[in-house]
């Protein structure tokens, strides 16, 4: 072996050592396969060189670093198959180009535009896959690249490999990693979110803290209900700000808390049925789902309102309580990816259970406060509800009146025609005192037969109409064909002025004997007239 030999044989041994080294502790991929190529170049004498990477596609590489090699190149993809570095990627075996005379098709890729003379690419393998070439060219000799080179940059190759490798399950354990911290966090924050959630059984307010709570960790979260009976949902909760709610309704005459959308615009009919959950890498689309019936230019403000941007995902899950689902949770934003679902899913059903527990608690309240036969109020939600109107009486200085009504001859009738009829009698009563009075009126049955109503801010001449058509509607129900018996009413009213100190048990009693004192008279008129 020549002395030139063996001073390039060390050269190699020199610098295939220094790469190796540099594989264990550089981090810097781009840095290392910088090295690499540069090493390549001067120990085989080429002009320049540059190292491939295949895309994801399998169908093209992208130019990654080069050595004496434009800026300008990097990220310029080639084809798979074709040209020399090509030809490597899709052959897996070195290929040479040039040598005396040149080749044809060799064009002018080197600094300077000058004509390739000579080509050299190899495949950088991980055992029988392609993953990249690194690409040697020579715009001054035209002698061909020889064995010794193809074995050298073969090396060469094979380190850049084992770096690329390396840095790719370097990173893909950072991103494990990584995602194993976010999603410990995430999990910790909505366990705390859910146990704010189980600190009211008001829906309103737990909405409010569950998106107050979200937002904070550039969170966006919309809550919809399933609808009974039919294929929509209906918006219950958007976290927007109140100053952008406000401007959708006034400028657009959008109310968002109300706003029903098909369960198809979302493909939501899957999440619903299936339990599973929908992931759109773009928030917009969703909102395109849920405002399809807006104009375009009207979508694109409510968008805009609700700070719905290009890059942020969102997450659609069913909530479901006791395998019944109630409705959908979306949440969006710029950190929402798809490994989130299963975090979010349990605080969907978290956010059910919640929303159940509230359904349940106003529905026991309303039994509390509603008579269960008639479904007006019953005593106790008079009372609460009849001070609360003392106190705005007292306040606003406005009037109210209280008529006691007694249900005349009731005991005849459950005696007469049985106790069934009886509860239909009082229910029938009822409906009339609905038919008369307004909606703003209370309206309660506070003993068997005995109801009694608040009738705001009335006059005494509107008063005097309202008890025209008291008598009207039940002259209507006495009239339906078939009755077995006519209902009748007694009842007694007292006025209430703002300055009176009187409680509601007093004006309870003084309108209980004005309405006995009218059954008396009223008796007394009968008895005379079956005299007569």
């Amino acid at each position: 072996m020549t002395s030139e030999a063996v001073a390039r044989q060390a050269q190699e041994l020199a610098a295939l050592y220094a790469t190796v080294a540099e594989i264990n502790s550089q981090r810097d991929l781009k840095a290392l396969l910088n090295a690499i190529i540069e090493r390549a170049v001067k120990l085989t004498g080429a002009s320049s060189g540059g190292l491939y990477l295949i895309e994801p596609d399998n169908k093209t590489l992208r130019f990654v670093v080069g050595y004496n090699m434009p800026e300008v190149f990097i990220g310029i993809k080639l084809t798979v198959g074709k040209g020399v570095t090509g030809r490597a990627a899709s052959l897996g075996v070195p290929v040479l180009s040039g040598g005396q005379g040149g080749w044809k098709g060799r064009a002018r890729v080197s600094l300077g535009g000058a004509l390739v003379r000579r080509a050299l690419a190899v495949p950088l393998k991980l055992g029988e896959k392609v993953i990249g070439v690194i690409s040697l060219s020579d715009e001054v000799n035209i002698e061909e690249f020889g064995e010794q080179d193809i074995r050298l940059v073969g090396l060469f190759a094979h380190q850049a490999a084992l770096a690329v490798e390396k840095a790719r399950l370097y990173e893909e354990e950072r991103q494990r990693s990584y995602a194993l911290e976010r999603s410990n966090r995430l999990v910790a924050a909505l366990s705390r979110v859910g146990t704010l959630m189980q600190a009211t059984l008001d829906a309103s307010q737990m909405m409010e803290t569950v998106g107050s709570e979200l937002k904070q960790m550039g969170i966006d979260i919309l809550i919809a209900l399933l609808e009974n009976q039919t294929p929509y949902l209906t918006l219950q909760y958007v976290s927007a700000a109140a100053k952008a709610l406000t401007k959708i309704e006034k400028d657009l005459g959008i109310a968002l808390v109300g706003w029903r959308f098909p369960q198809a615009a979302l493909a939501a009919e899957g999440v619903l049925n299936t339990g599973g959950y929908l992931y759109i890498s773009d928030a917009r689309l969703f909102y395109q789902g849920v405002f399809a019936d807006l104009s375009r230019d009207s979508l694109r403000r409510v968008m805009r309102l609700l700070g719905v941007t290009r890059g942020k995902g969102v997450l659609c899950l069913p909530m479901t309580v006791k395998e019944q689902a109630l409705g959908v949770v979306c949440v969006w934003g710029e950190d929402i990816h798809e490994q989130d679902a299963p975090a979010f899913s349990i605080f969907a059903n978290q956010t059910a259970v919640t929303l159940e527990n509230s359904r349940l608690y106003a529905e026991l309240q309303k039994q509390a406060l509603h008579d269960e036969l008639t479904g007006l109020y019953n005593r106790r939600g008079f009372f609460m509800l009849a001070e609360q109107q003392l106190k705005i009486s007292k306040r606003l200085m406005t009037p109210f009146h209280l008529i006691f009504i007694d249900m005349d001859r009731l005991k005849v009738i459950n005696d007469t025609f049985g106790h069934q009829e009886g509860d239909q009698a009082l229910i029938d009563a009822a409906n009339v005192l609905r038919q008369t009075f307004r909606a703003s009126d209370i309206i309660a049955r506070i003993g068997g037969d005995e109801f009694v109503v608040i009738v705001t801010t009335a006059s005494e001449n509107s008063l005097d109409i309202v008890m025209e058509r008291l008598t009207k509607n039940i002259d209507m129900l006495n009239r339906t064909p078939g009755r077995k018996y006519s209902l009748s009413m007694s009842r007694g009213i007292i006025p209430c002025s703002p300055g009176q100190s009187e409680t509601i048990d007093g004006l309870l009693s003084q309108a209980d004997a004005l309405m006995y004192a009218q059954k008396r008279i009223r008796k007394l008129e009968l008895i005379g007239a079956e005299q007569a």
